[in-house]
């Protein structure tokens, strides 16, 4: 909450009104962006003062200032710089939804909705660029090798001896669960809010929907969708398993409560939750040490686009069409820059090849070069 905090402070501050931004379809401006950001870097007691100028910069007029002044808790000493990196990336996915509710009221051929979608990716990627990156292990892997989804499809299949998980209900959801987020490439919050309603039978595909305020996830922490609605298109075999774990008598049918819409569950027949996911592959990690120790919903999704990419490549795809077709699948902008960040180890073992290409090129001259000499 002190992100948003930080934020309302800051808006206040600058004289800005997001609602009416957002009306006007238009967002926050680079300058203001960079102040944001720089005010993310204070304590909130640093803050404070600022708008104590504020007031008398605009002779009594700002009461509403005064009264979150005086209803702000005591900061402690340590909270300082330490949750800078957090505050900058809270505001920024905070902006980002309300950029996309408001989208969500207009015509996607309005010039209104135009202007907005393109505000809205420009202010993300202004935030985004100015949240520090979290030190990362050198060479860390961002997808699984060949080798490391072999395993996984082992480890999980449900009539292996080696399935960590005891129960028939658990072997078969977690089975499926994991084709779902490898196949599909869902983020965790889309994989768990996946309801019933959304798979279309008759045509093949999955609807990925936003359901942002929805009373009927009861939930602690409510599935949320970040990206565009949108359809993922189901293979044959990855719809006979789904069917199979949904009317099943010993599987999803047997744990289910009335009227519950979600398709996994989790035993007893309520939704199932993040921390359940994370325990699921904490369990599939310690029961396979091939698998990286930093498994997750992330890696699967990096691992999904690198299965894309192959295809993509064996399809003899062209990398602008690439590009777009990653974007509707992953349901992105038509203008945002993610599919170069999931396509990254793709990238780098092409230009690896292309490097070891041009170094045996350059020898197999000089061997030719050396030889004619010699004539």
């Amino acid at each position: 909450m002190r992100a948003i905090m930080v934020l309302e402070l800051a808006c206040r501050i600058l004289d800005i009104d997001l609602t009416e931004r957002l009306k006007s379809s238009k967002l926050l401006l680079l300058f203001e962006v960079e102040r944001i950001v720089d005010l993310c870097k204070q304590k909130l007691e640093r803050i404070l003062p600022l708008l104590e100028v504020k007031e008398v910069a605009l002779h009594g007029r700002n009461v509403k200032i005064m009264k979150l002044y005086q209803k702000l808790p005591t900061v402690p000493k340590r909270d300082a710089i330490t949750s800078y990196r957090d505050r900058v990336a809270y505001i920024r996915d905070y902006v980002n939804e309300r950029a996309l509710r408001a989208l969500y009221s207009l015509d996607r051929d309005n010039e209104r909705y135009l202007r907005l979608e393109t505000a809205r990716v420009h202010t993300f990627e202004m935030f985004d660029a100015r949240v520090p990156a979290r030190p990362k292990p050198k060479e860390q892997s961002t997808s699984l090798s060949e080798s490391q989804i072999n395993d996984l499809w082992r480890i999980t299949d449900p009539l292996a001896d080696e399935n960590p998980f005891r129960d028939e209900f658990g072997r078969y959801r977690n089975a499926l669960l994991m084709q779902w987020l490898i196949l599909l490439g869902l983020r965790r919050g889309e994989l768990l809010g996946i309801r019933l309603e959304d798979i279309d039978w008759q045509r093949a595909v999955v609807r990925v929907l936003r359901r942002q305020d929805s009373k009927v996830d009861k939930r602690r922490r409510p599935a949320k969708v970040k990206t565009i609605e949108g359809e993922i298109p189901l293979s044959h075999d990855l719809m006979a398993a789904t069917y199979e774990y949904i009317v099943s008598p010993n599987l999803r049918k047997s744990q289910a409560q009335d009227d519950m819409p979600f398709l996994f569950l989790a035993r007893g027949g309520g939704a199932l939750t993040e921390s359940a996911l994370q325990h699921i592959f904490r369990k599939i990690r310690e029961s396979c040490p091939a698998l990286p120790k930093k498994l997750s919903s992330q890696m699967c999704r990096h691992t999904c686009n690198y299965i894309l990419s192959l295809g993509f490549e064996r399809d003899g795809v062209l990398d602008t069409d690439e590009a777009q077709r990653r974007r509707v699948l992953m349901r992105w902008s038509a203008i945002s820059t993610m599919p170069d960040h999931y396509n990254k180890r793709r990238i780098k073992e092409k230009a690896h090849q292309s490097s070891l290409k041009a170094q045996n090129e350059q020898y197999a001259k000089r061997h030719t070069s050396k030889h004619d000499g010699i004539k």
